[in-house]
């Protein structure tokens, strides 16, 4: 929670993922890599399954995809839209129970390249978007629960207090009326529709 965008944070992830492995004895593999190409990001998993016929390895490779997702949403306040997904594994699973797991379409029997068993596409414009999120909140976030709802949103007054926050623990100027529309995905002007409808306005914040 202390990364400034999702982009450090998911570096951060991956390599504390990647310290695990060597403490494991593992040097060489990485479980979570991010690929960013023009407007896409990819998040690529390498869990170490069994194999493409493994049903168990399957179902821990689609949860580790979905906690992953739904987690770097709840970190910047909102659900990340998916898409694409991939995998290297058959589908060993029936449709239906396939759906209530994962909410999205799922390429089967996908090359991803060496080692690689998941692979996860979407939009690189959320990588820009700050860390909202707070050590309370992590506190008080049953980790599981990501696994069975999308992550809740914040309201538009949180996210602009807490951008002005991290701003402040990091001894930077906080972000103007124009950067701060940006963070918030919105333009100056429905930003300040959306913080006059929670009775409140960036002057008041600030």
């Amino acid at each position: 929670v202390s990364a400034p965008d999702l982009a450090k944070a998911i570096e951060r992830a991956s390599r504390f993922y990647a310290a695990m492995s060597r403490a494991a004895g593992c040097p060489g593999r990485t479980s979570l890599e991010l690929r960013v190409g023009g407007a896409d990001a990819q998040l690529r998993f390498y869990t170490g399954g069994s194999g493409a016929e493994d049903p168990d390895s399957f179902i821990s490779a689609l949860l580790g995809a979905a906690f992953h997702v739904r987690l770097f949403g709840w970190l910047i306040g909102e659900e990340i839209e998916v898409i694409a997904a991939a995998t290297s594994y058959r589908q060993l699973i029936p449709g239906d129970a396939l759906t209530q797991l994962l909410p999205w379409s799922i390429a089967f029997s996908t090359d991803l390249g060496p080692a690689c068993d998941f692979r996860v596409t979407f939009g690189a414009h959320h990588l820009s978007r700050p860390v909202l999120r707070t050590g309370a909140d992590v506190e008080s976030l049953n980790l599981m629960d990501l696994l069975c709802r999308l992550p809740p949103q914040l309201s538009v007054a949180v996210m602009v207090r807490r951008i002005f926050l991290a701003a402040l623990s990091r001894g930077v100027e906080l972000p103007g009326a124009a950067r701060l529309a940006t963070l918030c995905y919105r333009s100056p002007a429905t930003l300040r529709r959306h913080l006059a409808r929670e009775n409140t306005s960036v002057r008041e914040i600030r």
